[in-house]
């Protein structure tokens, strides 16, 4: 059984992958603070062997997931990170499927960064064309404001180069895996899922397209309301914040030392909400202020920028809200089940316990370590809650399934 050995912990250190600040503005004549622990955005790409009929995942170590689990064992649970015996259990733990990705740490378009990231991670040149970009979204809103730009390409055997295997100066530990289309299939019908949601939603992506590339006119496109401007902004490096803890963490695993910078955080439970009686989904609008600094970053003209150094007075204010399912952080000792409608009576204004479990993710891999438990909730209109009003920045927004 593969394990650590010689784990230890660093408080005090500076780190090129996240940057915890604290962000400061004035909303309304209001000054507004917020501890962040900002990370690069990130570039994933779903691969396709024409030949194999099978998907290309890469099957990765990732110290933060390692962690995140073990902490909220039963028998770790209070425990510091410097007293939990880390060398009694399986690394195993702390291993996901993912799509072939990388940060965008470079001044280089996306999709180049994509087809580095293939090229060096699994092995194959593959040209730049063969690459469709499938969406952009945020990611880790509310901690790190990171986006994440979804490609898919498909290849074959002639462009395959090396044996990839990913950068071992960066402590990458990356193994190939090949899924047949059924794999992929039993994957997203998994409900404890050993991966990031990209994976999920790539693959319910292809499925749905069956690789073909028609696009469809979307039913519904979503118009942030925006509700306040926010301006003056600041920044200032907070090592000591209340909510996030960065720490570095070192260790040796197959006789090579390595750490790893992490944010731990805890787990979150999501809801899809669905109106039998109007037909329609509810979500909700959230005011997001990591998101507006994740991606004016990742406009081309702040590039390599520090943060002093963008003129943040030409911000648009839409950049500020997302557009996610009904959501809220879960301690260890509370119920999952009954956090779910806690947040759907708070944010959305409906009664219901019609809660049906449906997945789970790793949501944060690379420093949170968090998970995020998936379900689905029916509600009625006679479980809407009288005189609701919306609490705190949050909106519910209603869209009607159009069937398809």
């Amino acid at each position: 059984m593969e394990k650590l050995e010689n784990v230890s912990f660093v408080k005090e250190f500076e780190s090129r992958f996240m940057k915890p600040v604290e962000f400061s503005f004035v909303e309304d004549g209001k000054e507004r603070k917020f501890d962040l622990a900002l990370a690069h955005s990130s570039v994933i790409t779903l691969l396709y062997h024409k030949t194999f009929r099978k998907f290309l995942v890469v099957r990765q170590f990732r110290p933060a997931v390692f962690v995140g689990r073990i902490c909220k064992y039963p028998e770790n649970l209070g425990k510091k990170l410097e007293d939990i015996q880390w060398e009694n259990y399986s690394t195993e733990i702390g291993y996901t499927l993912e799509l072939c990705g990388g940060l965008v740490d470079k001044d280089l378009p996306l999709v180049d960064i994509a087809r580095e990231e293939v090229e060096e991670e699994c092995g194959y040149k593959v040209p730049t064309s063969n690459f469709q970009l499938l969406g952009t979204y945020s990611i880790d809103a509310d901690e790190s404001g990171s986006i994440q730009s979804l490609y898919y390409a498909e290849i074959d055997e002639t462009m395959k180069i090396s044996g990839g295997g990913g950068n071992e100066e960066e402590g990458e530990v990356i193994t190939n895996v090949f899924l047949t289309e059924e794999e992929a299939h039993q994957y997203v019908k998994n409900q404890d899922s050993h991966g990031p949601p990209g994976v999920f939603f790539s693959f319910l992506w292809w499925f749905q397209n069956e690789k073909i590339y028609q696009k469809k006119e979307p039913s519904f496109i979503w118009k942030p309301e925006v509700q306040q401007r926010i301006g003056n902004f600041k920044f200032t490096k907070n090592q000591k914040s209340n909510r996030y803890h960065p720490i570095r963490m070192c260790f040796t695993l197959n006789q090579k030392k390595r750490f790893w910078d992490l944010a731990p955080c805890e787990d979150s439970v999501a809801a899809l909400v669905f109106n039998t009686d109007t037909n329609s989904f509810l979500y909700t609008q959230r005011f997001r202020p990591a998101v507006v600094i994740g991606r004016t970053l990742l406009k081309r003209e702040n590039e390599n920028k520090e943060l002093a150094e963008i003129d943040w007075t030409s911000h648009d204010p839409k950049l500020a809200y997302t557009l996610e399912m009904c959501s809220t952080h879960v301690l260890t000792h509370e119920n999952n089940e009954a956090k779910v409608m806690e947040a759907i009576e708070k944010k959305l204004g409906f009664r219901s316990n019609k809660v049906q479990y449906v997945t789970s993710f790793a949501m944060g891999i690379s420093q949170s370590g968090d998970r995020q438990r998936i379900y689905f909730v029916e509600v009625s209109n006679a479980d809407k809650i009288e005189n609701f009003t919306n609490f705190e920045d949050i909106l519910p927004v209603i869209v009607a399934d159009d069937g398809r």
